[in-house]
């Protein structure tokens, strides 16, 4: 069933990208020598030594951890369009994929999951900046809002 499926799925040529796209300008507000949100969620997600930034992958668990549900929305979904062969369910079955990932992946932030606490260093610069928050990634929640998804 799986290799129809992606037969199927190769044959209509579409796909679902989650992630934070590049062109999203970052708040300015936040002093940061990486210019967009897609920087800063790369830097957040793989962590970069070099800065003293730990790894706090977000989007690669929001799939990983998530695969049977991921799957069950594939199952529910993709019977109706293998069955009509129907660009529309296919469409259909990719956005609420996207629309789940997307979900996780902010949730993941949001709830600080498997995360490594902000050092010290960092919690009081931000304190200096009247923000008293001490969870990674949130501050103006602008990675948050900046994750999105696409079906082409």
């Amino acid at each position: 069933a799986s290799h129809l499926l992606t037969e199927f799925l190769n044959k209509m040529e579409k796909s679902v990208y989650v992630g934070v796209r590049g062109q999203r300008e970052k708040d300015p507000e936040e002093p940061s020598e990486y210019s967009t949100n897609a920087q800063i969620a790369y830097v957040n997600e793989m962590g970069s030594p070099i800065d003293n930034i730990p790894p706090r992958p977000f989007l690669r668990p929001a799939v990983t951890r998530k695969k049977p549900e991921i799957a069950s929305i594939f199952s529910k979904n993709l019977k109706v369009a293998l069955n009509t062969l129907d660009e529309t369910h296919v469409d259909k079955t990719l956005e609420a994929v996207g629309m789940y990932i997307k979900q996780e992946a902010q949730l993941n932030i949001t709830n600080s999951v498997d995360m490594q606490a902000p050092s010290k260093k960092t919690i009081d610069a931000r304190k200096r900046k009247g923000f008293a928050g001490t969870k990674p990634l949130v501050v103006t929640n602008q990675l948050v809002k900046s994750i999105d998804y696409v079906v082409k």
